[in-house]
């Protein structure tokens, strides 16, 4: 007899993800991408190569930017 494989956590199926959706600029100097900001997923933009410089651009409190 198998042993029962463990179901897979609801959160890692369908929490929001710490960073998706990367773009860089067509000029190449900045890279943006949705992650959270106070859980509700948002567009965070920084220089290429400076993440630690990131900025929310947007600041949905409902849904979140999905595109």
């Amino acid at each position: 007899m198998t042993e029962p494989v463990p179901l897979i956590p609801r959160m890692v199926l369908f929490d929001n993800p710490d960073r998706t959706a990367p773009k860089i600029s067509p000029d190449g100097e900045r890279i943006s991408w949705l992650a959270p900001l106070d859980g509700v997923l948002n567009l965070w933009i920084a220089p290429t190569g400076q993440l630690a410089q990131a900025k929310p651009v947007t600041h949905d409190t409902r849904r979140g930017v999905r595109a």
